[in-house]
Formats: C-alpha cells, sequence, structure tokens
C-alpha cells in the first residue's frame, strides 16, 4: 500500500499546500453522468473491465477486475481502484479537498508543472509532462523514469476533487516517454462528471 501512496501523497500534498489553489471558484458549466458517459473516448477494449464510480463520479476501464481502494483513514484520502498485473500496476483513485480549488488555468498550470517536478525530484527523472483537457477542465499528464519504474499519471482538479490515473511498469533507465497503446487506452477511456 506504500507504494500506491508515495506518488500520490506527494501530488496531492504539494497541491493542499498550494495557497493559490486552496480560494474558492467560479463553477463552469458542468458534464452530467449521460454527457460524460457519451463522450468517452475509448468506449471499450475487448477483454477490459468497466469500473463506474457513482460516489467518485467517475468511469475508467482495467485490463482486469480492479480492487476497491479506501484509504479513508490515510493521509491522502484516496478512494478507487487498483490493478496489479504482471509487473504494471494500474490506479485510478480520487481525493476529496476541505475546500473549492480554484479554476484559474495559469494556477492550475504552475500547480501542476510544481507537482511534477516534486514528483521527479525524488530520484527521478521528469521525461515528458503536457497539458490534457477532459470535459472542459485542464488536467496534466505526465511522464517519470526512476527507481526502475516509468511512471505515467493524468491528474485532473476538479472543484473540490482531484482525480489521479497512473501507470506503472518497473523498468530500467532510458525509458521512452511515448504512451505505451494499453496506458493511452486507460487513460482514453476515464470520464468523469459533476
Amino acid at each position: 500500500m506504500k507504494s500506491l501512496l508515495t506518488s500520490f501523497t506527494l501530488l496531492l500534498l504539494f497541491v493542499l499546500c498550494s495557497p493559490q489553489l486552496a480560494r474558492g471558484q467560479e463553477r463552469g458549466p458542468s458534464a452530467g453522468k449521460a454527457q460524460a458517459l457519451k463522450g468517452v473516448k475509448v468506449s471499450s477494449v475487448s477483454g477490459w473491465k468497466e469500473v463506474i464510480s457513482d460516489r467518485g463520479r467517475f468511469r475508467v476501464l482495467f485490463p482486469r477486475e480492479p480492487t476497491v481502494v479506501d484509504s479513508s483513514g490515510g493521509p491522502a484520502g484516496l478512494h478507487g481502484f487498483s490493478l496489479s498485473e504482471g509487473g504494471i500496476q494500474w490506479k485510478a483513485v480520487y481525493n476529496d479537498f476541505p475546500d473549492p480549488t480554484t479554476d484559474d488555468p495559469e494556477q492550475l498550470r504552475r500547480a501542476y508543472r510544481e507537482s511534477a517536478q516534486v514528483m521527479a525530484g525524488r530520484g527521478g527523472k521528469l521525461l515528458r509532462q503536457e497539458e490534457v483537457t477532459l470535459n472542459g477542465k485542464l488536467g496534466t499528464e505526465m511522464v517519470i523514469e526512476g527507481g526502475g519504474k516509468l511512471r505515467f499519471t493524468r491528474a485532473f482538479i476538479v472543484a473540490r476533487r482531484m482525480y489521479i490515473l497512473e501507470v506503472v511498469y518497473k523498468r530500467e533507465a532510458g525509458g521512452d516517454s511515448t504512451l505505451p497503446k494499453d496506458v493511452g487506452q486507460f487513460f482514453d477511456s476515464f470520464t468523469f462528471w459533476e
């Protein structure tokens, strides 16, 4: 469980401690469940399992049946799903903040950049980071190499919630920052609603 929380905890603690993000936000248009499910990029993959969390207000596909993650009592308060298979770890989790965060794109970009630097700074190397959007919300996608692992992460901050998708491959240094097909399918099968 410790490995599950390591990168998430760093990312979440940074965002929670950022005073620029802790201010209330103006609410933009929100996607309802039916609209979000209809607009998902990858609706199915042969042999993969669909997981819908009404509590978490998200949907994603996993290569096999995942297990439930619920660390309500832990420092990060993560909820969602996880799967470890063939040396690959798959995670789709969320955390709720006590207060709404900002929707300001510049503040989010800065928080995402700094979070990636903090995550990579623990003996890793940031290979790539870029902006992504989903349902009109700004997110980040990053690839970090370190500790014999290649970590693909996609995250979105939406009001009081942060969604984090992560796939970790066991690999030696010199990894490619290109998203493998299965990771792309996993990321593009994710959607959320408000």
